[in-house]
């Protein structure tokens, strides 16, 4: 019962594919991993989910590079710096 309940807030009839289910699934995962959260507004169809994904993870890497390139920056500003600091 609660199954149907939730399948059918989100869209879903009792009987749809279980692509559409497993969409669903993914969806929900991604979105608390990603930490987005569901908010006010959310995806209600397939399309709109799998949309939805894509740009989260995307988010996702854009995020980690961002980081990444930061660190790198940090890194070597520091080895630039004890090179100076040795040099003196």
């Amino acid at each position: 019962e609660e199954v149907v309940d939730f399948l059918g807030s989100h869209g879903l009839a009792e009987d749809s594919g279980v692509m559409q289910q497993y969409v669903l699934a993914c969806y929900f995962i991604i979105t608390i991993f990603t930490t987005v959260g569901f908010g006010d507004i959310s995806a209600t169809n397939t399309v709109e989910q799998v949309a939805c994904m894509v740009l989260m993870m995307t988010g996702v890497c854009v995020f980690g590079t961002l980081l990444s390139e930061v660190q790198t920056g940090m890194a070597e500003m520091r080895r630039t710096m004890r090179e100076k600091a040795v040099a003196m």
